[in-house]
């Protein structure tokens, strides 16, 4: 049925599924919702082959299955006891931290597509280039308006950007690595448009580890090359004068003064700063099991009301490790932690040039970064945004490792 179910869709398997892929940064902008749908429909596929037992469920990871399904099993389960306790209907929230076990029947389903991560890459330096581009033409004709790209400004901003972290991989081992690092670095512009700190933070912090492996290599053949030294040149005045332009709109006046006189001036630096608070308090008091997901709105409202007089309320708190040991405890830290783990390690594994490595290491820490401020655990564009990243890089993976086999297996 399988098969058949195959024959009868190869324009699919040659035509469609690629270009969606390819289109996802694009589809994204036009309209952020699309992004659900797309992982939806590969991740249903997936569990439908998985299911059907199928020889395409071979490019997957069992492990990454189970261990998927027991992050869902206890979030859903976490949601289930505070209802229960409650007996409120409106305390059945969304458990975002669940669609982490989407990654592995969406790298399933992705085995219609020849070359899943290749495709993204080409979609994502294509979609990355015009969104710079359209970003720079926001720029000069909004002045300091956020755009958030028909959603919000922070997710916009964490989702583009991780893309352009995609942009960044070798198409093929012998390609030159500044067509990459330049559409990466052009991303820059989305973070401007967006004004996102935390992504000029991850911008900066990457631009320098990039100088140092350079100067690395030079040190190491003992030869300095001049076109990449001027490039590098070029790119280190570029930088600066990014953030001398637009630093009004990354109000980093406002930040340096908040660091160098110690005065709290800045309102989202001082929310932030008092969720973080909120969230290791409620920790302290319910350290295994945390307070739940539900109760975090009503205790932020409380909580921000009594300390800064304002009337906000959040469902998160803008920091995932904070939040994951607030809402769930060491246990569901514990799980949702070492699923991240397991997942990396599993691709670090088998995407094996330097440059993949580096690129994904470039990837993580984009996450890591961006979560020391929020959290891509609490939207469901940001989720799905990211696992079906993860799931291109999954199936990527799935694929070496199958070749290693049959490479194996004939010699």
């Amino acid at each position: 049925m399988i098969r058949g179910f195959y024959r009868v869709f190869s324009f699919r398997r040659r035509n469609i599924d690629p270009l969606v892929v390819a289109s996802v940064p694009l589809l994204f902008v036009l309209n952020p919702s699309t992004i659900v749908i797309v992982s939806a429909i590969f991740a249903i596929m997936g569990i439908w082959l998985i299911c059907g037992k199928h020889e395409s469920s071979r490019y997957g990871s069992q492990s990454l299955n189970w261990f998927g399904l027991i992050v869902a099993a206890y979030i859903i389960a976490r949601l289930l006891l505070d209802f229960f306790n409650s007996g409120k209907v409106e305390m059945i929230c969304t458990p975002y931290q669940a669609y982490l076990a989407l990654v592995g029947p969406i790298a399933v389903g992705l085995v219609l597509v020849r070359d899943p991560l290749r495709i993204m890459i080409i979609g994502c330096r294509l979609g990355i280039a015009m969104i710079s581009l359209y970003s720079a033409y926001l720029i000069l004709t909004v002045g300091n308006l956020r755009v958030g790209f028909g959603t919000n400004p922070l997710i916009a901003g964490y989702v583009l950007i991780i893309f352009a972290c995609l942009a960044r991989f070798p198409l093929r081992s012998n390609e030159s690595p500044w067509l990459g690092l330049l559409i990466f670095y052009s991303g820059f512009l989305i973070v401007a448009v967006t004004s996102n700190r935390i992504f000029v933070v991850f911008y900066i912090l990457v631009f320098l580890l990039d100088i140092g492996r350079v100067a690395y290599y030079w040190i190491k053949k003992n030869k300095a090359d001049l076109r990449s030294a001027l490039l590098l040149g070029a790119g280190l005045v570029a930088a600066i004068s990014a953030i001398v332009i637009f630093g009004e709109r990354f109000r980093i006046e406002k930040t340096i003064f908040l660091f160098s006189e110690g005065a709290i001036t800045d309102q989202s630096f001082l929310t932030r700063l008092n969720m973080w608070k909120l969230g290791l308090e409620v920790f302290y008091q319910q350290p295994f099991f945390g307070v739940g997901q539900c109760n975090i709105p009503d205790l932020t409202f409380s909580y921000l009301q009594d300390v800064q007089k304002v009337n906000l309320s959040f469902n998160h708190l803008h920091n995932a490790f904070v939040h994951e040991l607030a809402v769930h405890g060491i246990l569901g830290f514990a799980l949702v932690g070492s699923f991240h783990v397991l997942i990396f390690r599993y691709i670090y594994r088998h995407l094996n040039t330097v440059d993949q490595r580096w690129s994904l290491m470039i990837f993580f820490l984009c996450m890591f970064i961006y979560d020391l401020t929020g959290t891509h655990l609490s939207d469901d564009r940001m989720m799905s945004a990211t696992i079906l990243v993860l799931g291109v890089f999954v199936a990527e993976s799935g694929r070496v490792r199958h070749k290693q086999k049959l490479n194996v297996e004939a010699n």
